[in-house]
């Protein structure tokens, strides 16, 4: 086979007897070796400069004094003026650390890249507490209590029964009284103290404006009403992270 590129070169120099079809073999003519050595320079160069489209093994380490290109691209895994994050303290070498932003957490945009916020990362992220907040009746749920009771007398002449508002106030108590020996009448009977202020011993007192024995029972709903005491909440906002650094290629 004419041996027209460098890759065709045999490695045992026996079998090198050819350089495209020049006859290198024993006891060649002497006019040969010329063309043969000039063949030899053609081939040397189409090999330096890639035209021969030869592939080449490099066994051992390929150092690069001066640039190196590949295609019209600088061979260069980072072009310069690319910034990237390190998990490190110092720039690794080539690199510069990039010192304008500090403690400060990553967004991810589909559009122009920029900066923005106002408050420090760790600050944002620490544990905070949430003012007091006093609620007003309107803000808690509505309720009701009932109540109820019920007394007899001899004939004692005035007097009055009582019945406390549970728990705690719930403002004016609207109260139905009955006297069950008169037929359900409730003339003969008065409401004392019907206005509950803040406490849960003020009551409600029925006076009898008679004598006759009875028997009276007293029953209703109060108004509904929450509390307004002052509560806050804390949230631990302590989130994990990493911190990297801002370099760029030199």
């Amino acid at each position: 086979m004419a041996k027209t590129k460098i890759s065709e070169f045999d490695s045992n120099p026996v079998n090198n007897t050819d350089i495209d079809g020049i006859n290198l073999a024993e006891g060649m003519a002497p006019g040969l070796v010329n063309n043969a050595i000039r063949e030899l320079m053609a081939q040397l160069k189409n090999q330096l400069t890639g035209t021969d489209d030869d592939n080449h093994t490099i066994g051992g380490n390929l150092v690069v004094n001066g640039t190196l290109t590949v295609g019209s691209n600088l061979a260069d895994a980072f072009p310069s003026g690319t910034k990237l994050l390190f998990n490190q303290t110092t720039a690794p070498t080539g690199w510069v650390k990039d010192t304008t932003h500090d403690n400060k957490a990553l967004r991810v945009v589909s559009g122009t890249a920029g900066t923005g916020g106002s408050i420090a990362f760790t600050t944002a992220f620490a544990s905070q507490n949430v003012g007091d907040t006093t609620l007003t009746a309107s803000q808690i749920p509505s309720h009701t209590h009932t109540f109820s009771g019920s007394g007899t007398t001899g004939n004692a002449g005035s007097h009055t029964h009582s019945i406390t508002d549970p728990s705690h106030s719930h403002g004016n108590v609207p109260a139905q009284i009955t006297d069950l020996d008169r037929g359900g009448s409730s003339s003969l009977f008065s409401i004392d103290n019907i206005s509950n202020t803040n406490s849960a011993t003020t009551g409600i007192s029925i006076n009898a404006v008679d004598d006759h024995a009875h028997s009276v029972s007293i029953s209703g709903t109060t108004g509904a009403l929450g509390g307004s005491t002052a509560h806050s909440h804390t949230i631990n906002l302590a989130v994990q992270y990493v911190d990297v650094i801002i370099c760029t290629k030199s």
